[in-house]
This record gives C-alpha cells, structure tokens and sequence, in this order.
C-alpha cells in the first residue's frame, strides 16, 4: 500500500525529489523557500 507522497503546499509528487518535513508535512524545496 502506497502512502500519497506530495507536497503540503503545491500536491506536486516529492517521488525521488528532495524535501522538507516541516511540522509533520512533507514540502518541496520551492515551497519550502515560499512559505517557510
């Protein structure tokens, strides 16, 4: 069972991507750089 991996933010797909876990949610470096 395949758990949804995307962005908190955007809901792009993080599969193979590199992230950010901020306060429990996954985010891309792009929101990550937006909004944190």
């Amino acid at each position: 069972m395949a758990e949804k991996f995307d962005c908190h933010y955007c809901r792009d797909p993080l599969q193979g991507k590199k992230y950010v876990q901020k306060d429990g949610h996954h985010c891309c470096l792009k929101c990550f750089d937006k909004f944190c």
